[in-house]
């Protein structure tokens, strides 16, 4: 059923004669057409008073969007006028009712909403009071909706996102995301999760002007207690070069991938090193490579102080070439100014040690997985070595004899590497 209540009374000129703020409450069962002819009913009934029938004209359209697994029908979306900045509600599109200023509205009742489409039956889980946000979250100046997912509960809670389109004057279903906050200074979306105990992850979100969104920043926080135990801060950089991956969020959730390789690459780093950085910007390529800088600008300028091409032996080969070959590699702050990679971890008595000695300590401390015990070490070029390990596999590696550090291992190779 649906059903409109007010605090007053009807007086017979359709005017409400106490109270005027608006409580809507619904619980309907039925197809497309019954459901069409609940919600013409309910705008018909006489309403003056400000923003009463637009409200309700967006209300429901907005209720009967989303199905009960946040999909929304391709063919679906709201046919309403936007209040622009909060102020007004203007013509709907189809109805051709007319709304004033929106009062308040309260949500009552707990009912499921029960759709009927052509290919099955969907249902909605029930709409309670604060369940729908109005936000501006591709700051254009006009309101966007974001639904709750009623049936969800704890900390992570799923809100499925509607543009404003003020050319086709609706509203257009955009994407789920999780405890949506938006930041007008700057102009972007924040949704912070927990991902397990004392671990915070705030993913940072911007539409660009085709209203297509992009991760723009991530971020994790290790909490004990009320402390921050550790952290970490990684920036995209979209340059919109030619090999440079969007971090566009779509239904194929790449971005999702870029930001665990990049995750990756750090720790990897890191830990071969004994570093500790925790902030970085960082692109991926098309070919599956990440790179990490320390600002936007000296990524602009190819500096460079770390990269990883997860290559066919990994999970995150994205290019999906099967002969792809993986590598990492580190810029050393002793060698170039804009690194903040510092080795840390060094072999001792390393002044008595041969630079084939040097290179095996380093090649068998690599952590990644394919990495594994030296069984031959051959110098090919002044600053070139090429390695075969006890398991058979072929890796080349670059190394400074003058600063006795390593630069670049590439491999796995399936054979001996030729060029």
């Amino acid at each position: 059923m649906c059903g409109l209540w007010k605090d007053a009374a009807w007086d017979k000129r359709g005017k409400a004669s106490g109270d005027k703020r608006l409580k809507y409450f619904y619980g309907h069962w039925g197809n497309k057409r019954q459901l069409k002819e609940c919600l013409q009913m309910i705008v018909n009934k006489p309403a003056t008073m400000a923003g009463t029938k637009a409200l309700l004209i967006i209300l429901m359209a907005g209720i009967c969007l989303f199905t009960f697994n946040g999909r929304i029908p391709p063919d679906i979306s709201l046919a309403a006028e936007n209040p622009k900045n909060g102020e007004r509600a203007a013509e709907t599109e189809n109805s051709g009712f007319y709304g004033e200023e929106i009062l308040a509205v309260e949500i009552k009742g707990t009912d499921k909403l029960v759709m009927e489409e052509e290919k099955g039956e969907l249902s909605n889980p029930p709409v309670r009071e604060g369940d729908m946000l109005v936000l501006d979250l591709n700051f254009d100046g006009w309101d966007d909706l974001c639904y709750r997912d009623g049936n969800a509960s704890g900390l992570n809670i799923p809100y499925y996102c509607m543009l404003w389109n003020q050319q086709t004057r609706r509203y257009e279903y955009s994407v789920m995301l999780y405890n949506v906050e938006t930041d007008s200074e700057n102009q972007w979306i924040s949704c912070q999760v927990r991902e397990g105990e004392g671990r915070y992850c705030t993913t940072f979100y911007r539409y660009d002007a085709d209203n297509r969104l992009h991760m723009v920043r991530y971020k994790e926080e290790y909490l004990f207690g009320d402390k921050l135990v550790n952290q970490l801060d990684l920036t995209y950089v979209d340059d919109n070069g030619i090999y440079t991956l969007p971090a566009i969020v779509d239904e194929e959730n790449l971005y999702l991938k870029m930001i665990a390789m990049a995750r990756e690459t750090l720790s990897e780093i890191n830990n071969w090193t004994g570093s500790e950085v925790d902030t970085a910007c960082f692109q991926v390529t098309n070919m599956g490579s990440v790179l990490l800088a320390l600002s936007a600008e000296d990524m602009e300028h190819s500096r460079v102080f770390g990269s990883r091409s997860f290559g066919a032996d990994t999970e995150y080969n994205i290019s999906g070439y099967e002969k792809s070959i993986s590598s990492i590699g580190v810029a050393s702050g002793r060698n170039v100014w804009f690194s903040p990679i510092l080795w840390k971890f060094l072999p001792e008595n390393m002044d008595r040690m041969t630079d084939e000695e040097v290179i095996t300590w380093y090649f068998e401390r690599l952590p990644i997985e394919n990495a594994g015990k030296v069984k031959t070490i051959t110098q090919r070029q002044e600053d070139m070595w090429t390695i075969q390990t006890r398991e058979g596999k072929w890796f080349e590696v670059v190394y400074s004899p003058t600063l006795r550090e390593i630069y670049d291992v590439v491999g796995p190779y399936p054979s001996y590497p030729e060029h």
